[in-house]
């Protein structure tokens, strides 16, 4: 029997080992769990709530209740802070994995596209400011000139070329491929 089957008989959480929320476990309820699951016997294993959004929910508790029916209760709040980051930090490091395997060419590559989108999307405020900051500083980002209804900075392609002093056309190109489906239409202002 695996360490993990034995532990969730017990009622108690594969990772952390404290009690879960509905445990112990005959082993008649467990035949009838792995039947409703169709999963093999040795590969079940039982979480507290907190370490069920760690580990099979990835840091996302939304996204970690809705795959259970009864309301989880998460009893270590000092980890939420880096729960609601933990798709930021696994996007990074799917984004690390794939330039150590393909080196510097993987910028290039149209497989990396979706994996710095993830990061972007689920950056914290903070990395965000750093990120914007640190292009500024290295002139990277073209002066505000327009804006969103939400007052977000809005560059056009002429803009990004110039900054970047490369062709017009490359850069329509290169938001195409790379931001096409992220590309958001509303209301351009400029800034007075």
């Amino acid at each position: 029997m695996n360490p993990s089957l034995e532990l969730t008989k017990q009622g108690l959480c594969e990772f952390c080992k404290k009690p879960t929320e509905h445990g112990p476990w005959t082993d008649e309820q467990l035949a009838q769990v792995i039947a409703d699951i169709g999963c093999d016997l040795n590969d079940f294993a039982d979480h507290c709530d907190d370490c069920f959004v760690v580990y099979v929910g990835m840091g996302d508790v939304e996204y970690a209740q809705k795959l259970i029916t009864r309301p989880m209760t998460l009893t270590r709040p000092e980890h939420l802070a880096q729960l609601k980051h933990m798709k930021f930090m696994a996007a990074g490091k799917a984004l690390q994995d794939f330039r150590e395997k393909h080196g510097a060419v993987y910028r290039h590559m149209p497989e990396s596209i979706p994996l710095f989108n993830e990061l972007l999307e689920h950056a914290p405020p903070e990395v965000v400011k750093a990120f914007n900051d640190k292009a500024k500083e290295l002139n990277l980002i073209p002066e505000t000139k327009f804006v969103n209804d939400a007052g977000e900075p809005v560059y056009s392609a002429e803009q990004i070329a110039e900054t970047l002093g490369v062709p017009v056309e490359q850069v329509e190109k290169d938001i195409r491929e790379k931001f096409g489906h992220r590309l958001e239409a509303g209301n351009v202002h400029q800034v007075q």
